[in-house]
């Protein structure tokens, strides 16, 4: 987070440099998504990234949503995505989590 604040102050507002630490993340996003600080970074990365990056994420989120919207940690980049996209883009959460509403509302 501190890392994409100091892009943010740059002179050209981390207009180069935030898609660029974007695509260096892409193939770690899910094990950033559990980390106690990846989570944070994945978290900012969602509010600068460019849409292209929120597929990246969704592509790899796919199939994994029950477990990602109950750990510790991811839950918070779940929320983010849902708040950030469209929801046309968020679709597929619904239809994983669907059939475990009772289990996801309890695990609130």
């Amino acid at each position: 987070s501190d890392l994409f604040e100091a892009c943010r102050k740059a002179p050209d507002h981390g207009a180069s440099t935030i898609p660029a630490m974007t695509r260096r993340l892409q193939g770690s996003l899910l094990r950033l998504t559990r980390d106690r600080w990846g989570c944070r970074v994945m978290q900012a990365a969602m509010e600068d990234a460019a849409p292209d990056f929120q597929q990246a994420f969704a592509n790899e989120l796919q199939g994994k949503a029950l477990k990602l919207c109950q750990h510790l940690h991811a839950n918070f980049v779940l929320q983010k995505y849902v708040e950030l996209v469209p929801a046309s883009s968020a679709g597929f959460l619904l239809e994983e989590l669907t059939p475990h509403a009772m289990e996801v509302a309890v695990h609130v």
